[in-house]
């Protein structure tokens, strides 16, 4: 099974997660000051934002929501 890359993009023309390099360069090519990186896991992304974001509860509460959204559509595609 090959190894899946997850691309974050942080600021870009759409932000979230992306799994293919062609749907993560889209909204980040040309884009001023365009932020995202290739983590090697859902997991990995989630952790590198909780240590480096301050989160209110509100936005912890939305990051575990979209955190299962996506295991469950990785684990669906598998």
């Amino acid at each position: 099974m090959a190894k899946t890359a997850v691309y974050a993009v942080f600021k870009g023309r759409k932000t979230g997660l992306f799994y293919y390099w062609p749907e993560c360069h889209e909204p980040v090519d040309g884009f001023p000051d365009a932020s995202f990186k290739k983590f090697s896991t859902v997991d990995e992304v989630f952790s590198t934002l909780a240590i480096k974001t301050a989160l209110s509860g509100a936005r912890r509460q939305y990051l575990h929501a979209l955190h299962g959204w996506c295991l469950f559509h990785l684990q669906s595609i598998a």
